[in-house]
């Protein structure tokens, strides 16, 4: 089975073009995935992370809307290139002999026609953090692909690219590369990610051996050998199913992505789980995964769009960072709580070691793709900020910890700060301690 996904900005241009082309030569069994959403990496990202769901997926084919496949034997040609090599893992399309077998090595495609082998969309993704507008994503994409050791290529396979302002008949031409000003602005935004992101690298390959290191011999959880993956970790999960209620019937998690924590949940209690979630694609995925799922924007909801029966437990993980107003957000929750239910919700730790000593010794406050300094975050707290917010809207009692601690790998190099703050009288253990903590799992009761 071949799984198309399009990013969709004309509706009138994918009918027209796209859709038709996808029906006649995707296969008796194709599936189609489209969204409307914004950024595109952002978009393909849940693409591909749908498709990992699905059963017997040959290839993932990512199109331009304005792209006809025109090739009867499209998919004849692209199983041909995945078997000549088995590293290959991202074709792209260009004009010659009608040989399947003919492949181009090339450094990068762009995405007119993007085809991806299954084994690559589960290790890689896109750089969505890094790329927010429309270029750049698949160049690096596949930069870090042949990283990863898979390689990249151009297969002669025949498509249409229609231009967007001239629909008139015969106003269409066959794919091309793009023009050099337009290639070249894109390496150039592609290059100036990937510089930056190398020096990131170091420090995200030092907090996977920090993550990975066992005093005491238990294995850690593997994170993947993908350089996307591997440089942003969830450490919330686990940490927060420790805490659910050991009785607990039914469960509201806010911010639910694509369902695979409540899903975690579901299996684990048996509880009935509702979603809320603001990306559309991300909500179709969910709703294959939980009991109920709502797409409703955090950002301006000023009550839920349906009147459930209260929850026993209301899951925020990673959710009030990303809101400009945490406070209302959780006076418009609690009137749908349980008298005696809690809030489970996790936060970033913005007094961690690698927030601190860059701002204190190079004048650096860095926006990463992971960690408490995520791009998407707006508001950042400490202990005591959680614990005012939380009781500045009822809920008195809660109990805290660590979701995991993180140290500096040679943690005498905190030695000097920590010096200073026993000069100003403070304990300085329970400041190491605060130092260390990468993000807080908080649960919260009435009180």
């Amino acid at each position: 089975m071949f799984v198309f996904g399009v990013c969709i900005d004309s509706q009138e241009v994918f009918d027209r073009h796209c859709l038709p082309a996808i029906a006649q030569f995707g296969g008796a069994d194709a599936t189609l995935i489209t969204s409307t959403d914004k950024p595109i990496a952002v978009t393909y990202n849940q693409m591909l992370a749908a498709s990992l769901d699905m059963a017997d997926v040959e290839a993932v084919v990512l199109l331009r809307p304005e792209v006809e496949i025109t090739d009867p034997r499209f998919l004849t040609k692209i199983r041909a290139a995945f078997a000549q090599d088995d590293r290959l893992a991202i074709i792209g399309v260009r004009a010659g002999p009608a040989d399947g077998a003919s492949l181009a090595p090339v450094d990068a495609v762009d995405d007119t026609c993007m085809v991806l082998r299954p084994s690559l969309t589960a290790q890689l993704r896109f750089d969505e953090a890094a790329f927010r507008g429309t270029s750049g994503y698949d160049i690096d994409f596949c930069f870090r692909a042949r990283e990863a050791g898979f390689h990249v290529a151009l297969a002669p396979i025949d498509v249409v690219q229609h231009r967007r302002d001239q629909h008139a008949p015969g106003r269409e031409a066959h794919a091309a590369p793009a023009a050099p000003a337009q290639t070249s602005e894109a390496y150039r935004s592609a290059a100036a990610v990937w510089q930056g992101k190398r020096a990131a690298d170091l420090r995200a390959s030092m907090l996977r051996r920090i993550w990975l290191r066992s005093p005491d011999g238990e294995p850690r959880p593997d994170l993947g050998s993908s350089p996307a993956l591997a440089a942003g970790f969830d450490l919330s999960h686990a940490e927060l199913l420790e805490h659910l209620p050991s009785e607990v019937t039914r469960v509201l998690d806010v911010g639910c992505g694509s369902g695979s924590r409540g899903q975690q949940i579901k299996a684990t209690t048996g509880a009935h789980v509702a979603g809320i979630e603001g990306g559309a694609a991300a909500a179709r995925l969910a709703r294959t995964r939980l009991d109920e799922v709502h797409e409703l924007d955090l950002t301006t909801a000023t009550q839920l769009p349906w009147q459930p029966s209260p929850y026993d437990v209301i899951v925020l993980a990673d959710v009030l960072a990303r809101v400009a107003e945490p406070e209302a957000l959780l006076r418009m929750l609690l009137p749908y709580l349980t008298p005696q239910g809690s809030i489970i919700l996790t936060v970033p730790n913005v007094k961690h070691w690698s927030v601190i000593l860059p701002l204190l010794l190079q004048d650096r406050w860095e926006y990463q793709a992971g960690g408490p300094l995520q791009h998407a975050n707006l508001r950042f707290f400490t202990m005591i900020e959680i614990a005012e917010l939380l009781r500045g809207v009822g809920m008195g009692t809660f109990d805290a910890c660590a979701a995991q601690q993180l140290p500096l790998e040679d943690e005498a190099r905190l030695e000097p700060l920590l010096s200073a703050v026993r000069a100003y009288g403070a304990d300085a253990d329970e400041v190491a301690t605060l130092l260390n903590a990468y993000q807080y799992v908080v649960v919260a009761r009435r009180g």
